[in-house]
């Protein structure tokens, strides 16, 4: 690989073939052709003819009608053709959605002047360990391939790859003396692999079958192919001390200790048994594993592995730390001399464990280039980023990365400001060792605005303007443009995309039962950072905007229409939220009825929520679930269903903390899982209510555990195809929620006689002293109109959110307005 012998030796780029020759040029046509571009491939003549110590395309229009794209590497020439497409024809050639080549103009459009991209950095980074388990788990040969696809293109070639790693340690833990019994009681199963590997994890929902094994394996060669052929430099895996504890028994003088329990898990899934580097073994098993593995897969000199991931060591004595990490790298060595140490900062911001002298002392147990740290955090910790607590983690090599999604929940979200420029001024700094951008997500398909902006960030000297970015990537997207899509793009811009970290929504977590110290409590995870605020109202005028755009558009492209739903959900779940903050209000004030009203309307809003994520494939539990059964023979099949059941909902055991960590909004699971908790909850509220009897806590939570464990094992079929009209029904749900008029005729019908019409009055500069019901997320005057008018006991609204329940009290409030029934 070009871009390592230049980092490792300092030499000047071997001379490369003619492009008819060029294996990584015709790596790049291949990619044309599997991306709709077979008939127009001949009008770009692709060269790798540029050399440099860091990536470089350059694009020219020598003759009217073709393209000369020159490059470093295969990943720059598919980087370069994707920025010509992107900038000049206003196409979008791969998004995890679908692409969008509608727009592409014969004859290709001519360029003013030559443009060169020059990457400023070395690595560009891709994947999280987590990834494998959220995302890629029940992934096959087509959907990998067209991943790489999209890392080349955007510019990807420095990738984790981790499929297939257990197939090379039932290898080595057989040379070892082990049983194949317990090596199957050390793996957990496919969907919780990546906690098998770093050692938090071990049994729960496994072991794995010889066909698994195989199959991985087999995956695995044609990824690491197919990523070479394109120029990658694939990071594999490497030992990092995890055991079976059945190993003590053939090695009883080993230093062999248990790792802390984890994730609520108990000893029997948890415990996993650690090998502390310093032992002699260790060597052993890291040198048989990396033989191995090379034997099979090859190498390209740069290998994972994280001992203490989410775990501290047994001492904090920097000394001890450098020799650890010291023996721990020579382990790598003693078979690969090139062999460079990828290691994981996340535990560098995870624990208080590692402050300045444990970080220090860790890190001086390896040479200054021969270990990369992925600085994971560096995006989510503002001005407090771990390279800058650790002055550029002491001289060594980092790459500035971005966590952005856990579990794969879905919540817009990202701050695309905060993505344009730190990782820049982070690459400005005086004695920077950042080598890198990195893309570290614990799952991908979501929030694609983040990620391409993510991506394009190496290639650009100065960061870019936000405000400008988002309107050409819409109209890239779109295939058009209107005032609509452009207003719309501007309010998700000034909203949701500004917040830097999740949002959780309610609707997702199990309720926990009110009690006398939280009597309106509508979370189990009090913690959690729910929707509020002018970015919830700024999500709404873009909902408006976008369901007008669908409706223009007599065929909207599958990127337009993902957005679309996207955005319906999180409105949608948005509104559930304000909603349970009124079904606990409701019950905390002894409102039976308008209990039962907003009961009702939630239980609508989940049918129309699962009904527009029914519309795209991007939603659709099924989807999830047949790819866990085409990973199966008859022997595993229930056991590889169960793994992705039970990741989505209970994620381990009964007592694991991690409950509800992994959930997802897709269609069917937010029916018959979160919808049904959710409707236990307000049935044990209004039971609670009419027998005038204290919450019936107990019942409650086994009536919760019922659906729980019911779904999580049950195998009831989802649909894998999309179903339905998005914006038929994105427009009825905008209707209903965020255009006022009177409340569901369905929920009315259920309680009594329908109302006529509210109307409100408002009042600027004014406000009601007192009588507060609940503050809501939402300060939009037609959702807060429509919420007021579901509770008979709120007399108006003010304009920060706040449902009242006396008005007759008007104080002024500059600046604020209070709105009331008439």
């Amino acid at each position: 690989v070009c871009v390592l012998v230049l980092r490792l030796h300092g030499g000047r780029a071997a001379e490369v073939p003619l492009a008819a020759e060029d294996p990584q040029v015709q790596e790049v046509y291949a990619l044309m052709d599997r991306q709709g571009l077979p008939d127009v491939k001949h009008l770009f003549i692709l060269t790798r003819d540029l050399s440099g110590d860091k990536d470089i395309f350059e694009l020219s229009t020598p003759t009217p009608g073709s393209v000369h794209v020159r490059g470093t590497s295969a990943v720059a020439l598919a980087s370069g053709l994707n920025w010509f497409l992107k900038y000049y024809c206003n196409c979008t050639l791969l998004a995890w959605q679908g692409q969008q080549l509608t727009r592409l103009p014969i004859p290709l459009p001519t360029l003013p002047q030559t443009i060169t991209k020059r990457s400023s950095v070395l690595f560009r980074h891709y994947l999280n360990v987590c990834t494998f388990g959220y995302t890629t788990v029940w992934w096959d040969w087509q959907r990998w391939e067209r991943e790489i696809d999209f890392m080349a293109i955007n510019g990807v070639n420095f990738p984790m790859s981790f499929n297939g790693q257990e197939f090379v340690w039932s290898k080595v833990w057989q040379a070892m003396g082990l049983q194949d019994a317990a090596i199957q009681e050390f793996f957990s199963g496919p969907a919780f692999l990546p906690w098998n590997r770093m050692g938090n994890l071990q049994k729960w929902a496994g072991g794995l079958s010889e066909h698994w094994l195989q199959a991985q394996a087999d995956l695995q060669l044609r990824i690491l192919q197919r990523q070479r052929a394109l120029g990658m430099t694939p990071i594999l895996p490497a030992f990092s001390g995890h055991v079976p504890l059945a190993l003590r028994d053939l090695f009883p003088t080993a230093n062999i200790t248990v790792s802390p329990l984890w994730g609520g898990f108990n000893a029997t899934y948890s415990s996993v048994g650690l090998l502390e580097p310093v032992d002699p073994l260790f060597a052993t098993i890291a040198k048989k594993y990396l033989e191995m593995q090379t034997q099979i897969f090859g190498t390209d000199h740069y290998y994972s592995a994280d001992t203490y991931n989410e775990m501290d060591p047994s001492s904090n004595d920097p000394a001890f730390l450098q020799k650890v990490a010291s023996t721990h790298f020579k382990s790598l060595t003693q078979v690969d001399p090139k062999a460079v140490w990828v290691l994981q900062g996340w535990m560098f911001a995870f624990s208080g464990f590692w402050q300045r002298p444990q970080v220090q002392g860790y890190l001086s147990g390896v040479d200054p280039g021969r270990v990369v740290v992925l600085d994971m955090d560096a995006y989510a910790q503002v001005n407090n980023e771990p390279w800058r607590r650790t002055d550029s983690f002491f001289g060594h090599d980092f790459i500035w990365g971005a966590v952005h999604d856990f579990g794969g929940r879905r919540s817009l979200f990202g701050n695309l400001t905060r993505l344009a420029n730190a990782p820049l001024a982070a690459l400005a700094t005086p004695n920077t060792t950042m080598v890198g951008f990195g893309m570290s997500p614990e799952a991908i398909e979501q929030n694609p605005v983040f990620y391409e902006l993510a991506f394009e960030l190496p290639w650009h000297t100065a960061p870019v303007n936000v405000t400008e970015w988002v309107q050409l990537y819409a109209a890239r997207r779109y295939g058009r443009t209107d005032q609509d899509i452009t207003a719309a793009w501007s309010h998700l811009a000034a909203g949701v995309y500004t917040q830097t970290n999740e949002w959780h929504n309610v609707l997702d977590f199990k309720p926990s039962p009110p009690s006398a110290a939280a009597p309106a409590s509508p979370l189990h995870r009090s913690a959690l950072a729910t929707p509020s605020g002018p970015p919830v109202t700024l999500l709404t005028e873009a909902w408006r905007e976008l369901v007008r755009a669908a409706q223009a558009t007599p065929a909207p492209n599958s990127l337009f229409l993902y957005d679309l739903v996207d955005v319906t959900r999180q409105c949608l779940s948005n509104t559930f939220q304000d909603l349970a903050t009124l079904v606990n209000a409701a019950y905390k004030n002894k409102w039976a009825q308008s209990l039962q009203r907003v009961a009702a309307e939630m239980s609508a809003v989940v049918d129309g929520l699962d009904a527009i994520l029914a519309t795209h494939s991007g939603y659709l539990l099924g989807i999830w679930l047949q790819d866990a059964v085409n990973w199966s023979t008859v022997d595993d099949r229930v056991q590889l269903v169960m793994n992705a059941r039970n990741q989505v909902t209970l994620w381990g055991p009964t007592e694991s903390s991690l409950n509800d960590y992994a959930t997802k909004q897709w269609a069917g699971m937010v029916k018959d899982y979160h919808g049904a908790r959710w409707a236990l909850y307000t049935q044990y509220l209004n039971q609670s209510l009419v027998e005038g009897k204290p919450f019936d806590t107990a019942g409650y939570n086994q009536a919760i555990w019922g659906v729980e464990s019911a779904f999580s094992a049950s195998d009831k079929p989802y649909a894998t195809q999309p179903s339905g009209d998005a914006t038929a029904l994105a427009q009825k749900l905008l209707q209903t929620y965020a255009t006022y008029a009177p409340p569901s005729r369905v929920v009315w019908a259920a309680v009594d006689t329908p109302p006529s019409p509210l109307a409100y009055t408002c009042k600027a500069d004014s406000d009601a002293s007192g009588g507060d019901i609940a503050h809501l997320s939402t300060t939009d005057a037609q959702q807060l109109k429509f919420l007021c008018s579901l509770v008979a006991e709120c007399c108006g609204f003010n304009s920060n959110g706040w449902l009242k329940s006396d008005c007759s009290n008007v104080v002024p409030y500059p600046g604020a307005s209070l709105c009331t029934k008439n």
